[in-house]
């Protein structure tokens, strides 16, 4: 068969399919299909179901045994509303009686049974893996094309914004063996699987697509915003952090203390000239839930742990580690090694604990990040002060270039 040259065509194409096989009314919608409790059957013979604690599920028809199984299986379901309207649902096969198992999982009754759930990595948690239904799925490179609306390519968006799940969090498409393709069209935004499992059989992706690095604000507009609880709720809290970010790090104040402290009141009233709709309860769950620690909060003040442009001191701990990374440019990372790390808009240069944090770094600048090593351990030796801003970041006012190299495999 021809190719696929879009999208349309492709779910034309299946739905016209599953009218053959006996489903009614299959169009506009992720289809039920004939063996979908065979497929969640074979779906529970998967290591990375096995081992997966809490697991998310959309909540079409298609999905009902998969999200049945899981709570007979002692997994929590994360679970999504309609339209994800109102967001994330939490059904817990502890907390929820085995009598209404069968009515809790329906998109209708979750409201009723289940805990609703705040867009947070403290409320969702860490979702180890995520079951999906589709239109079609290609065995190819995973590629995965839904009913047009995009929710579960936004449903991965949200839970990646807040750090639930990642690149190798595991995604598993469950439909009919004729839903299965070799290759079909994508876009940038498309969410890739791991394994598709069909009545029959489990295909294993050996090199599956790239994923999207989060949400894509530029392609939602704000009528969209308002009829998604989530995504109004990250919107809120990220104009909340960037205002915070520059209250505390960039604007000087006469609220502000030498070491960088204001009090939360104070900055409350400075927020509230950018984010009208601002309070104190949203300021703390935005620092407790940052995933880099960047604020600290003590006895009614706050204050940015580092990243200033305005002149505070803050007495950090020294580094407790032998070995630091820096992702840059190519450009940017040639002039280090000659001239050495120095900062730039900020007071003090950043370091990373990790690589991959490393990389992202770099990536606000550069598709192709270049990381380099600092060797930290002989440059404390030497006397060069590196301090610990947080677990995941560290400060130095500058690293002399005989201390860093680039990773192995940069060139």
């Amino acid at each position: 068969m021809a190719a696929f040259k879009s999208k349309k065509q492709v779910r034309a194409e299946v739905w016209g399919r599953m009218l053959e096989l006996g489903v009614a009314r299959p169009f506009n919608k992720i289809p039920p299909f004939p063996g979908q409790e065979a497929a969640a059957s074979l779906l529970r013979t998967l290591d990375v179901y096995k081992d997966a604690a809490r697991i998310f599920v959309p909540p079409d028809a298609a999905q009902y045994h998969v999200r049945l199984n899981a709570l007979k299986d002692g997994k929590v379901v994360i679970m999504a509303t309609p339209a994800l309207a109102e967001g994330f649902y939490e059904l817990d096969p502890t907390a929820v009686d085995e009598k209404v198992w069968r009515l809790a999982v329906r998109s209708k009754e979750v409201f009723k049974y289940g805990r609703r759930l705040k867009t947070s990595l403290e409320d969702i948690g860490k979702v180890d893996l995520m079951v999906t239904g589709a239109v079609a799925v290609s065995r190819g490179d995973g590629c995965r094309i839904g009913k047009g609306t995009g929710f579960f390519d936004l449903e991965y968006a949200i839970l990646k914004e807040i750090g639930s799940v990642g690149e190798t969090t595991p995604i598993i498409a469950v439909v009919h063996d004729s839903q299965v393709f070799d290759e079909l069209p994508h876009d940038k935004n498309d969410v890739a699987v791991n394994f598709i499992v069909t009545p029959s059989q489990i295909i294993k992706i050996e090199k599956p697509r790239k994923r999207p690095v989060g949400i894509d604000w530029k392609r939602i507009d704000n009528s969209r915003i308002l009829k998604i609880r989530p995504l109004m709720e990250l919107e809120t809290k990220i104009k909340i952090s960037k205002a915070i970010s520059y209250i505390l790090r960039h604007k000087p104040s006469p609220k502000m203390r030498k070491d960088g402290f204001m009090s939360l009141k104070a900055l409350l009233k400075d927020l509230r000239k950018r984010v009208p709709y601002a309070n104190e309860e949203l300021i703390v769950e935005v620092v407790e839930n940052d995933p880099k620690g960047r604020y600290e909060l003590r006895d009614g003040m706050i204050r940015a742990r580092y990243g200033h442009s305005i002149d505070v001191q803050i007495k950090l701990p020294a580094a407790d580690v032998a070995t630091l990374y820096h992702g840059t440019t190519e450009d940017a990372a040639a002039e280090i090694l000659r001239e050495g790390l120095k900062p730039v808009g900020r007071r003090k240069v950043h370091l990373s604990a990790s690589v991959e944090d490393a990389i992202e770094v770099g990536k606000r600048r550069t598709d192709r990040p270049v990381v380099l090593r600092i060797d930290a351990k002989a440059a404390l030796a030497e006397g060069v002060r590196i301090e610990k801003a947080t677990d995941r970041v560290y400060v130095a006012d500058f690293i002399p270039p005989e201390f860093i190299s680039l990773l192995d495999g940069d060139r």
